[in-house]
Order: C-alpha cells, then sequence, then structure tokens
C-alpha cells in the first residue's frame, strides 16, 4: 500500500467514527466534532479532488439518507455543509465485498444448512440492512450481494450452540478485526457446538424476567424449583438472604458507599460453582450448604451491583439443578432484588442440558 492511499485510508476511518457520532451527541458537541473532522479531512479533499473536479455525485444520496433517518435541523444542517466528505467516505463503504466462509462442529465436521446472517457496513444515519443465506452440504457459504467497507458474519442452527468462533467481523475497505476472506480457497472458518443429549427438565424463571423482592435485613425467602414459585423458607430447595441498608443515597442523592452482603443456602443439599458454560453434569461432590458474598463500604473496589452466578445445586429432595442468580441491592421499598433461571431435573439424574421440546412442568 502507498504512503498516499495509507494516509487517505486512515484520515477517512477517523471521519467516518466522527460522522457515525452524529446521531448520539448534541448539535453543541456535534460541531465540534465537525470542525475537528473538517481540519483533518483536509489531506482526503486533496486526494478526492484529484480523482475528480466536478461536484460529487453521492451529494444527493448522502443527504437524502441523513433526512430518511430522521436527523434534527442541527444535525442536517451539519450534514449538508460537509456532504462533499461524506460522500468521499461513502465511497470507501460502497466497496464491493466478495466473501467466502465455512460452518463446522467441534470435531471439523461440516454443518449442513446453517444459517448465515451477514450485513455490512455501509450507512452513516442507520443500522445497516442484515441478510442471510445458508450453507451447502459441505458447510461452505459466498456472499458476494452486498457492498461496504466491512462485513458481519455470523452463523446458527438448531441443535448446535452458538460460541465465541460463530461470529465475527472482517475488512475491506475498511480495516475491521479480521481480514478480507476473499479467497475461496482459503474460506474463514466458523464453529458451532453441537448439543449433547438432553434430558427432560423444568425450566423456572428467565435470566432477564422477573425480579423478586427479598427482605434487606436478613429475614429468609425460600424457593421451590420444581413448582417454580416462591415458598416459605422452611419449603424452599433454596434460601436466599440480604443485608443492605434502607438508605443507599447521600442527603443531596449522591452514591454513598455502604455494606451489602448476600446468602444463598441449599438446605439439606449444596451449592457449587458452574464454571464452564457446556458442562452439564453436576458434580457428585464438593458441595457447600451455604454461599455468601459480602461488599465492605471501605472495599477498594466497591460496587453496588451486587453478584451474579451460575452454580449447581444438590437439592434435598435428591435431585439436580443448575441456576443462573442475581442479587442487586434496591432502593425499593419492597426490597433488595433477586432474579434466577433455574433447569432442574427431577428424575434425579446429574444431566442438566435443557431442550426446550422436552421441557417438562413441575407437579
Amino acid at each position: 500500500m502507498s504512503i498516499k492511499r495509507l494516509i487517505f485510508l486512515c484520515v477517512a476511518i477517523g471521519a467516518c467514527v466522527t460522522f457515525l457520532l452524529l446521531r448520539y451527541f448534541s448539535p453543541q458537541v456535534e460541531n465540534v466534532l465537525i470542525s475537528e473532522a473538517i481540519e483533518e479531512s483536509s489531506e482526503l479533499e486533496e486526494t478526492t479532488s484529484e480523482e475528480s473536479d466536478s461536484v460529487d455525485p453521492l451529494h444527493a444520496e448522502v443527504i437524502a439518507e441523513a433526512e430518511a433517518a430522521g436527523l434534527s435541523g442541527d444535525q442536517l444542517e451539519n450534514v449538508r455543509s460537509n456532504a462533499d466528505k461524506i460522500a468521499a467516505l461513502a465511497r470507501i463503504m460502497s466497496h464491493s465485498i466478495e466473501f467466502y466462509g465455512k460452518v463446522v462442529d467441534l470435531e471439523g465436521n461440516p454443518v449442513t444448512n446453517a444459517e448465515v446472517t451477514y450485513s455490512a457496513f455501509n450507512r452513516f444515519f442507520e443500522n445497516s440492512k442484515a441478510q442471510t443465506t445458508i450453507s451447502d452440504a459441505e458447510g461452505y457459504f459466498a456472499i458476494n450481494d452486498i457492498k461496504g467497507g466491512s462485513i458481519y458474519v455470523r452463523v446458527a442452527k438448531d441443535g448446535y450452540y452458538k460460541i465465541k468462533e460463530s461470529e465475527r467481523s472482517f475488512g475491506y475497505a475498511v480495516p475491521d478485526e479480521n481480514p478480507a476472506a476473499d479467497d475461496p480457497n482459503n474460506p474463514a472458518i466458523f464453529k458451532l457446538r453441537k448439543h449433547g443429549k438432553a434430558e427432560a427438565l423444568i425450566k423456572f424463571g428467565e435470566r432477564w424476567g422477573r425480579a423478586w423482592s427479598i427482605p434487606r435485613n436478613g429475614n429468609a425467602s425460600g424457593f421451590d424449583l420444581i413448582q417454580g414459585k416462591e415458598v416459605s423458607s422452611s419449603d424452599g430447595h433454596i434460601i436466599v438472604r440480604a443485608w443492605s441498608p434502607d438508605q443507599k443515597r447521600g442527603p443531596n442523592n449522591e452514591r454513598m458507599p455502604y455494606s451489602w452482603k448476600f446468602e444463598i443456602t441449599a438446605p439439606g443439599g449444596g451449592l457449587i460453582e458452574r464454571v464452564d458454560q457446556f458442562n452439564f453434569i453436576a458434580p457428585k461432590s464438593g458441595y457447600a450448604e451455604t454461599l455468601t458474598f459480602e461488599m465492605a463500604a471501605d472495599a477498594e473496589r466497591w460496587n453496588d451491583l451486587g453478584h451474579e452466578q451460575e452454580v449447581f445445586a444438590k437439592l434435598k429432595d435428591g435431585n439436580y439443578a443448575r441456576f443462573l442468580f442475581r442479587y442487586r441491592p434496591s432502593n425499593s421499598k419492597r426490597g433488595d432484588s433477586f432474579t434466577i433461571e433455574s433447569y432442574t431435573n427431577p428424575n434425579g439424574s446429574r444431566n442438566l442440558e435443557y431442550d426446550p421440546n422436552l421441557a417438562v412442568t413441575g407437579q
């Protein structure tokens, strides 16, 4: 790459980020950003002027896109005043993309008919439109119907878990975390993890679902993981307790440190941390009946976000469960916040891999 092209690309990326921020900043901040973009774009102007001395035909398209995106009057004026700069970058974002990929499982076997979702970085004022294709009998797929500075690709299929290697971004006219995958003989590899053998489990709660209110004075709250409801502390499979002050803000509502404590117990059974998201077999031993989490007001890294963790549980009825719980101190009069998403095997098996098609309800 020549020095001239390198300078052009660096300036283009910086200016591109600046204009994308137009949607999120106030007009006063926008004016500062645009002034900086204009100053930094001088070399870009010189480069593009060598290519053509005529009015850039992309001006109208840039302005039309801004108007369709519903920008404010001040924002639109900023766009109109700098349409030539944006149009120069739009030319980069209209780069033709040729992409080749392959979907495999963790053993390297091709995954047929995987859904491939992709979108390109080719819009200033709205989200890029996602498109889809599928992998063939050997797991291969090709994308050549889209333009942009870079492309984001993710793969998925029923019966498989998505993992880190299931989605990535690739750079074409604009650098990204991975280089362009434009060689059909060297496709980008995407991986999916195949489901194991699931059993009929009882699901209770949602990760981002209902938050239960629990007393913050140490009084116990019980939860039945089979029936999926809050019960008395003497009947619960798990018992939770929290301690935190009623007042968590200063006289002027300023944030102030305070001590909090949270305790979760599986009476007659036990709890153990689950560290691998794809480990679905509960351990035979190593359980502690109670797990306690505390935050001191004078802690070096104090926070009031509480605690979140995944655990395996051995229940008092001999069954096993896994669940994600989240405790958050709260200012609510009803108490602190407790959220849970649990999967319980009512048959005594330690296998806790879940398939919604096999799910059962508690009795």
